[in-house]
Parts: structure tokens; sequence; C-alpha cells
């Protein structure tokens, strides 16, 4: 075990301040005692190495989309730059339970969120009604889709498919209603997706059964870099 697993003998205050855990009144006061004290500081410094060290024998696994995506709403309800934080969740999601506390006092303390994204789509109906806001991220080769109301008809589901000029359709999984997803694109798609289109069928429940679009195409947009 290194000294950074080895947390202070004595926790005091400065475990409670870097748990969340302090009453806000002594907030304040604990950060003044910070300025004053190199000891003090060096002390809250060991406990975040010590909190963090928790966790590095979670191995990152990604979950179903709707678990990282009901976290995402039930902490962050839906901030202005949607796709912040959800690399985050997905380790978060795939976690271990016992460990799940002390990863949302990290989420809180060590805020991760992502990037500006590559490119920002627009997928838009045939009378310009935008259905579906994406952002896509080149360093990770992942979409984030942000819905702007329902999709779908009565009975039906959307798909969501990326095309490259001159190439057939790649379905890229069949879309929730109303909730921010992350997608992983393929990395074969990697050099095409700036100036490829993404666009949104109407399809059967499950999506397409035969790999293409079979019903009407709801929505196109055009991937252009920022």
């Amino acid at each position: 075990m290194s000294a950074l697993d080895q947390p202070p003998e004595n926790p005091s205050r400065a475990a409670e301040y870097v748990l969340g855990v302090m009453a806000p009144s002594e907030v304040a006061l604990f950060e003044q005692d910070m300025i004053a004290s190199q000891d003090l500081r060096a002390e809250v410094t060991q406990w975040q190495e010590h909190f963090v060290s928790l966790t590095n024998a979670i191995a990152p696994v990604q979950p179903p989309a709707k678990i990282y995506n009901a976290i995402s709403k039930q902490l962050f309800g839906a901030p202005e730059r949607w796709w912040h934080g959800l690399s985050f969740l997905r380790t978060l999601a795939g976690g271990a339970t016992a460990a799940l506390a002390t990863l949302l006092v990290i989420a809180f303390l060590v805020p991760a969120p992502r990037p500006d994204p590559t490119a920002i789509v627009q997928v838009a109906a045939a009378d310009d009604e935008l259905i579906l806001r994406i952002g896509y991220f080149a360093g990770s080769n992942e979409i984030i889709t942000h819905p702007q109301g329902p999709m779908a008809r009565e009975g039906r589901v959307v798909e969501l498919w990326f095309i490259a000029e001159g190439n057939a359709p790649v379905s890229l999984g069949v879309l929730a209603e109303n909730t921010d997803e992350v997608i992983a694109l393929p990395e074969a798609l990697r050099d095409a997706v700036l100036g490829g289109v993404l666009a949104i069928s109407d399809e059967p429940p499950g999506g397409s059964p035969t790999g293409a679009p079979t019903g009407d195409v709801l929505a196109v947009g055009n991937v252009t870099a920022l």
C-alpha cells in the first residue's frame, strides 16, 4: 500500500471538508484556516488522494445507456451544455455498488466535463422543425444525442443512421424518447464523420429488420466541423 493510500491518523475537519459533509457555516472558516496553514492544505490534499485511490481497482464498464442517462438526469437535470459530465457518468454507473458513494463525492469535488464538441448537428424535418441536436466528439469518436421533443409515432420507434457520401446508411441504433444518449461510433467511420449526414427514420419496435431504413426518413442533418 503506498503512502497515498494511507489516510491521515487524525481525520479532524479535513476529511469532512473533502467529503463535502462540513456544515456550510464552517466551510468559509475552514478555507481561511487553509490559507494560513500549509500543514492543513497538505492534509486536505492527502485526504483527496486517499479517496480518489479507493476507485483505482474499479474497472470501467459501459452499462446500458438508460442507466447513466437516468443518473445524469437525477444528478444534473438538463444543463445548458448538455454534453458535459457524461464521460464520467459512464464510469460512475459501471462501478461497484460499494464504491458508489465515494464516486459521487469525487464527481462533485473533481468535476470532469467534456470538452466542447468537434461538431454540432441540427437534425431537422422537411419543415425545418428541429427534432434532434447531436454533438460529435472526435477525440473519443462518440456522439451525444439531445432530443428536442417526442420523435416517434405511436407504436413506432426512431432509428439513427450515419450516411457517408456514396455509401449505404449505417445504423447507430434505436433512440430513446426524451433522453440524452452517448453513442460510440464504429472506428471504421471515424475518418468519414465530418462531411457525412445523420438521419432518423421511422421504424417498427426494435428497429429496422433489414439493416437499412424501412420507414419514412423523418429528419436529416449535415455533420460540419465547428
